[in-house]
């Protein structure tokens, strides 16, 4: 029903050489195999691991539509896969990979540009949209690994409600 992928980067080594040490994504085997073969025939020793920081959970089942989550960490994934079983053993089904693919600032963004221009405080629901999206930019710079593709998304939403509420 549900199987968990390993899609973290593999990284090679070598033994006090670290200028040879590379990173390749998990689907670059084929490059991985052949740098392998370049170190072993250059004499070295070269050590292969994972930093098992990436993984993909596949749910298939008969009768309901196919979903793949995403995790950071092993102990993460087996959650998720636990967790959807179960809901799918209850007869509850929830396209997580949905809500997953938008941030809050996308969902703030499309509410401004969409749904307030016909409330009659749309400029008030703008100005505490607007702090709302500020407090919530700093909260994303202080803790997501992207921050700064997460920011300007929040800056466009910004520019695009200035621009709504000006014309």
């Amino acid at each position: 029903m549900a199987s968990i992928e390993n899609r973290s980067r593999f990284i090679v080594s070598v033994q006090k050489r670290d200028d040879l040490t590379q990173t390749f994504a998990y689907t670059r085997e084929s490059q991985l195999r052949a740098y392998v073969a370049e170190l072993k025939a250059q004499g070295f020793k070269p050590k292969l691991s994972r930093t098992n920081d990436a993984y993909a959970i596949r749910i298939r089942e008969a009768g309901q539509p196919n979903q793949c989550l995403y995790a950071n960490s092993e102990q993460e994934a087996i959650d998720i896969k636990q967790r959807v079983e179960l809901e799918r053993r209850n007869g509850l089904f929830v396209d997580y990979a949905k809500g997953r693919r938008f941030t809050f600032a996308d969902l703030l963004t499309r509410y401004l540009r969409e749904e307030s221009p016909r409330h009659k405080g749309f400029e008030v629901e703008g100005y505490a949209a607007t702090i709302l999206e500020q407090r919530a930019a700093r909260c994303l710079i202080s803790h997501a690994r992207r921050p700064r593709t997460k920011a300007v998304r929040l800056e466009r939403g910004l520019r695009t409600h200035r621009a709504v509420r000006q014309s």
